[in-house]
């Protein structure tokens, strides 16, 4: 489940229960070889399920929501894996859809005030930055790095946030019900 290439093509990090209980696991991408009896378990939650995988632009972390349990949360692994997670955003609130963008910033989508935003990690400092206008999930940044797409909540359609002007385009997009989070950006930028 929620299978994700590192961006240097050397790892393929993926959801697996195969010995009883969710885990990450990675398996070399950059050989021939693609027997998952070479794939490495990276950690094993205690009660939550780890999702929504996402690298880091230079495929030194790979960062992950976990769903549920005590350790609900975004954490943040290195790509040795030589050490813990570290938890960047463990709250009593629901933190999900992590994304990196082309600068390595992190945002995700949240309920922490009572509705469904989307935040900005300052990684080094801790500091969550809402961006109250931007509500909805989960949220896709451009290749580019100079916009956010999200799923907005009133109208069910996708919406672009320039970040350097803070300028929101409702697109022409419609979206059925249940196809929420069913779509993704290409690299020109088009859904």
């Amino acid at each position: 489940m929620h299978p994700a290439l590192s961006p240097d093509k050397r790892q393929l990090a993926f959801v697996s229960n195969r010995n009883g209980q969710h885990a990450i696991w990675t398996i070399p991408f950059d050989s021939n070889e693609r027997n998952p009896e070479i794939s490495n378990r990276l950690y094993e939650e205690s009660d939550g399920l780890p999702t929504d995988l996402v690298w880091t632009a230079d495929s030194r972390y790979l960062i992950y929501s976990v769903r549920g349990g005590e350790d609900a949360g975004i954490c943040r692994l290195d790509s040795h894996f030589s050490t813990p997670p570290e938890a960047l955003v463990r709250d009593n609130h629901t933190n999900i859809f992590p994304e990196i963008a082309s600068d390595n910033t992190l945002y995700f989508s949240s309920n922490r005030d009572g509705s469904w935003h989307i935040y900005r990690l300052d990684i080094d400092t801790g500091h969550i930055v809402p961006n109250q206008n931007l509500k909805g999930y989960p949220v896709v940044p451009s290749y580019d790095g100079s916009s956010l797409y999200v799923t907005g909540l009133r109208d069910g359609g996708i919406e672009r946030y320039d970040l350097a002007t803070a300028k929101k385009q409702v697109l022409d997009i419609s979206l059925q019900s249940g196809d929420w989070a069913n779509w993704g950006v290409t690299k020109n930028n088009t859904i």
